[in-house]
């Protein structure tokens, strides 16, 4: 008979993580929002930056969705503060950013510096 070949082998490393698909989702919307700000297409950027760090935030809370815009202020400070799973730096910094995405117009040095705040969320929270 014929031999086989391999195509794609999945090495042990590159499995999916365990742990919350919020984790997954906050590194691609991370991602998304870097290629945008190369790109000088900042207002999208910011909705994705804001949006990665409240998906690394809340799946470090092991939460299965995102709290509602209305509810996020609320449950940041009544619960993920409280709990740990942020400190008051990383509550006002995310508080920022969501502040920022609904406005139609960011300076670009805001931009960089919510691009920074979001890179330093979610690398603490996903590997």
């Amino acid at each position: 008979m014929g031999e086989t070949k391999v195509y794609y082998e999945v090495a042990q490393g590159n499995l999916p993580e365990q742990g919350s698909p919020l984790l997954g989702l906050a590194k691609e919307k991370l991602k998304a929002a870097e290629v945008l700000v190369e790109q000088k297409c900042l207002s999208g950027a910011m909705e994705l930056l804001s949006s990665a760090m409240l998906s690394a935030t809340a799946g470090k809370a092991n939460l299965h969705q995102l709290p509602s815009p209305e509810q996020t202020s609320v449950w940041l400070y009544s619960e993920a503060m409280p709990q740990g799973i942020v400190t008051a730096d990383q509550a006002t910094v995310l508080v920022r950013a969501l502040s920022l995405s609904n406005a139609s117009q960011v300076p670009t040095n805001l931009v960089y510096e919510v691009l920074e705040d979001a890179r330093m969320m979610v690398g603490q929270t996903v590997g």
